[in-house]
């Protein structure tokens, strides 16, 4: 059985986006200060966040994805920036820079902010909808965004540790590495263990196809075969696995989610990291997760989300 999904994965080399988050250790906080939080509502396209926003003044709806580098436009590109490549699952496209005066997000605002533009009208022909662009790391590099996938909600946080918000309580914290703008968490598949980057860009899990060999036969069962479209617009087949059990960060089981199986080396090998697979859409909706990205932390909140869709 095939059905078309996309693998929204952006990886860059560029200077301008080259610099490490610096990270401030905060002491735990009881009660949130709600004046500096912001809840912005959003709705799903498969496993997609998308938001309205606005882009100096012209109104527009954006991907949230954790796994572009910055404010991505959806922007024809005739002649890319030299200095910047975008490599996608099939390859290298095209890349060009502007200048944003301000971008608004609900009430949330940022301004004189550096964006890239690429054409992604292949993903508008997908989910049928227009789509001015993506919403990157440098947008909330200082932030921690839960993420409530059953009441469609997004919370931007002001990076402190707190114990709850709203009535929801911490329960467990998963630390993870950042490698330029991709959080990097360490998952555990039987006896083995894998670098995995969380992408809320990716509507399903994937595991690289030379990392899924090794992962012996009683710890899945294959199930039916995929179409993914990346962000070159390269559709592929690919095989689709449900793992019986994996942990993440040593502290934290999830059980029967399923993963495609898909080759990574290219954006491997431009990032110069050894990424084994995406955690997306499929294993965040599982909980109720945030991703902390000033102190480096997946949250993990009391709530079991229960989606209706």
């Amino acid at each position: 059985m095939y059905r078309m999904i996309t693998l929204s994965v952006f990886i860059f080399t560029a200077c301008i986006l080259n610099a490490q988050v610096s990270v401030k250790e905060s002491p735990i906080q009881l009660i949130p200060d709600l004046s500096k939080t912001i809840d912005v509502d959003f709705r799903l396209a498969g496993g997609l966040i998308l938001m309205n926003a606005e882009n100096d003044g012209e109104k527009g709806e954006y991907i949230l994805d954790t796994g572009a580098p910055c404010l991505i436009l959806n922007e024809v590109v005739e002649k890319g920036e030299l200095n910047i490549i975008a490599v996608g699952v099939g390859g290298q496209m095209k890349v060009s820079e502007s200048n944003i005066k301000k971008f608004r997000l609900g009430k949330y605002i940022k301004e004189q902010i550096k964006s890239l533009s690429i054409d992604i009208s292949h993903i508008e022909r997908l989910k049928k909808r227009k789509i001015d662009g993506l919403i990157g790391y440098e947008m909330f590099k200082d932030k921690e965004l839960l993420f409530d996938y059953n009441n469609l909600l997004v919370s931007f946080l002001d990076g402190k540790r707190y114990n709850e918000y709203k009535g929801q309580k911490r329960l467990k914290t998963l630390p993870f590495k950042m490698h330029g703008h991709m959080p990097i968490i360490k998952v555990s598949i039987g006896n083995k263990n894998f670098r995995f980057g969380i992408d809320t860009g990716a509507e399903v899990n994937v595991i690289n196809t030379e990392d899924a060999k090794k992962i012996k036969d009683e710890f899945y069962v294959k199930k039916a075969t995929s179409n993914i479209q990346s962000i070159d617009e390269k559709k592929t087949g690919v095989n689709t696995i449900e793992l019986d059990r994996i942990a993440v960060s040593k502290k934290e089981v999830y059980k029967n989610l399923s993963f495609i199986i898909t080759d990574l080396s290219n954006f491997n090998q431009a990032y110069g990291v050894e990424l084994d697979g995406l955690l997306g859409y499929s294993f965040l909706k599982e909980r109720l997760h945030s991703i902390d990205f000033r102190n480096k932390e997946l949250v993990i909140w009391e709530e079991k989300i229960e989606l209706n869709n």
